[in-house]
């Protein structure tokens, strides 16, 4: 009996939003663009005895690829301090958290009932990033240790790592990075959201360790816009054109351009169809466009990425908006020729190392639950690094954001029903993921706010918050406090059990003082 092997691809449609400059260097290389060449001697024939050079440069994949090869780079921790690691992580833990999800998510104390969105919390993308820093601090003790931003978008985790005294790269007034803060010797630990090519030559050229706890979904966002370059195509990034991840995104692109919302993507699409005011078009995307963007020769081929943090339903509804745009341009004939979505509905996940695929026509909710518990599974089973040992999904539109989001719509439509006073989103406050959450219940009337840690309910019955808008403010938070409350709590991809349960603690001790 013969045996086919099966390679399942799906890469997906995902986007990051760049912005050029976000990274300046210390020193003056850093004011180009990397290219390193090979040089390989290509003899003519005899009768000339001519010699010439063929310099065949590397692509940006294959340069970060080299890069993450050599001796002084790290992905897969340090097996030795593991399990002193382990002990550490427990600090984010949460027996009320573990109490809600063994309880149908609804506890009731102190006159407050609590519904906690059935999908919150640390992502596995975070869990092992933190868990790769936290080694290599052990790992290192006599070392120096640097990041080169936060960690994640959490306050009490970069904290943490202040607390085990990581050294946090300095930004000027300007933006730029103080490198120069790094010596030789020194560790350079690059955070979640990953590091710009620029970034990553620059510390490839110095004595220095170097550990990478990029999330896996982010250098697969790297691997799609690869994908459009080969093709040919502009990437047409679906993101926050300054957001760290898009920044790191938008350095392995050659010819780019960021949409942050449906509003900006129309804009490009009308261009496309029906031209315009080039000069107006430059001056708004100024800061979300590759060097020497061209609109009037570049959009004629787009590709579609996103942000990994982005609001899933949107990335959808602009990647449909390209679809028909091209279509009406160029006609139904050869759509791939001017447009392509790297996106399926097919999680490629690999009982130590396992796959799942799924019938295309099946239920996509119930595929990504089976396949976030054979996720949890092996996570249980062989701990939070190297997850791509034994479970891998190819889908680059984070799984975790949009169950986030899903659950956090599940608590809307029944907010009525179940009588939600109120919506409490908890997560740092500069979290793309986090804030996307909020956005659902303001958008749909439900009073909701966004915090960052429990310090912003106070004890005189105010909070304090970060709007829809960005702005933080401070009002009342219970209406009544001789009422009983009846609330929803959810908490972003970066955000800890702990943090929650010490924001419910909050609310349930002003209402016991008020009783």
């Amino acid at each position: 009996m013969k045996f086919a092997k099966c390679a399942l691809l799906s890469v997906v449609a995902s986007a990051v939003a760049g912005t050029v400059g976000a990274f300046a260097p210390a020193s003056p290389s850093f004011m180009t663009k990397t290219t390193i060449a090979t040089t390989t001697p290509l003899f003519m024939s005899t009768e000339t005895n001519v010699e010439e050079e063929m310099v065949k440069k590397e692509t940006k994949k294959e340069e970060r690829l080299r890069m993450i090869n050599s001796d002084q780079f790290f992905r897969k921790g340090f097996k030795e301090v593991r399990k002193q690691v382990k002990e550490d992580m427990k600090s984010f833990e949460s027996p009320l958290v573990d109490e809600l999800k063994t309880s149908n998510y609804v506890v009731k104390k102190e006159g407050v009932t609590v519904h906690l969105a059935k999908d919150f919390g640390f992502c596995w993308g975070v869990e092992r990033s933190i868990a790769l820093a936290y080694e290599a601090v052990r790992h290192y003790p006599d070392k120096k240790v640097h990041i080169t931003n936060e960690l994640i978008h959490n306050p009490e985790v970069n904290d943490n790592l202040h607390k085990m005294n990581v050294q946090f790269i300095e930004k000027t007034e300007d933006n730029k990075k103080r490198f120069d803060t790094v010596q030789e010797g020194d560790v350079v630990i690059l955070p979640a959201f990953g590091a710009s090519l620029e970034e990553m030559d620059y510390f490839d050229k110095q004595n220095v360790d170097v550990v990478d706890t990029t999330c896996p979904w982010v250098s697969k966002v790297w691997n799609t816009v690869d994908m459009h370059q080969k093709k040919g195509l502009t990437s047409i990034i679906h993101g926050k054109y300054a957001h760290e991840e898009t920044v790191a995104t938008v350095s392995f692109c050659e010819d780019y351009i960021c949409v942050k919302d449906m509003k900006e993507a129309e804009m490009v699409a009308d261009y496309i169809l029906n031209g315009g005011d080039r000069v107006a078009f430059m001056e708004h995307f100024k800061n979300a466009m590759s060097e020497g963007f061209d609109p009037d020769t570049m959009l004629n081929s787009v590709g579609l990425a996103n942000q990994t943090t982005m609001y899933k339903k949107e990335t959808r509804a602009i990647g449909q908006l390209f679809q028909k745009t091209m279509m009406s341009k160029f006609g139904p004939i050869e759509p791939k020729k001017h447009y392509i979505e790297f996106d399926t509905i097919c999680p490629d996940t690999m009982l130590n190392s396992v796959g799942l695929a799924n019938q295309t026509t099946m239920y996509k909710k119930e595929t990504r639950a089976i396949g976030q518990l054979f996720q949890k599974t092996m996570m249980s089973k062989f701990g939070p690094i190297e997850p791509k040992k034994h479970y891998i999904e190819f889908d680059t539109i984070c799984d975790a954001t949009q169950e986030r989001q899903d659950a956090v719509d599940e608590l809307v439509d029944n907010a009525s029903e179940l009588g939600l006073d109120f919506i409490l989103v908890v997560g740092g406050w500069d979290s793309s993921n986090t804030a996307h959450l909020l956005e659902i219940p303001v958008k749909a009337g439900v009073r909701s706010f966004h915090i960052n840690r429990a310090e912003c309910i106070g004890a005189d019955n105010t909070i304090t918050h970060r709007t829809m808008a960005g702005e933080i403010v401070t009002e009342p938070l219970l209406m009544d406090l001789g009422k009983d409350v009846v609330m929803g709590v959810t908490s972003g991809a970066s955000t800890p059990d702990a943090a929650v349960q010490d924001s419910l603690s909050s609310i349930f001790m002003l209402k016991k003082l008020n009783a």
